[in-house]
């Protein structure tokens, strides 16, 4: 499923070899949170619900307070039902807004490629 906002940012969802992986791409503000939020929420949605949800951040060159909050707020639905919510291949300013902000300690960070894979 691919969700847009334009060609400015876009997300879609395949399987991995963890549980989904949902892939954003474009830039992650104010304008375009909701939609990433939205995406998580169906992927949380599933059943039986996903033991680890990925959300691949390679595509994502820039993120503000409204999308860290949009992930924050997500990891919080994704922890009450028991799903581990990961990050993947976050580009350097994304790492830097996690790092500065500590939310780099609430989500399992990964490098590009391994669980982003399809089985």
């Amino acid at each position: 499923m691919t969700h847009g906002n334009g060609a400015r940012f876009t997300t879609t969802a395949r399987p991995g070899t963890d549980g989904p992986v949902l892939a954003a791409a474009g830039d992650l503000d104010l304008a375009s949170a909701p939609l990433l939020s939205r995406a998580i929420e169906q992927a949380l949605d599933e059943r039986p619900s996903p033991s680890v949800l990925t959300v691949d951040l390679a595509g994502v060159a820039f993120c503000d307070s409204a999308g860290l909050n949009a992930l924050l707020t997500t990891r919080t639905r994704a922890r009450n039902q028991s799903t581990e919510m990961r990050l993947a291949a976050p580009c350097e300013q994304v790492l830097m807004l996690l790092e500065m902000t500590g939310a780099d300690a609430l989500f399992p960070l990964e490098p590009a490629g391994p669980a982003n894979s399809p089985s």
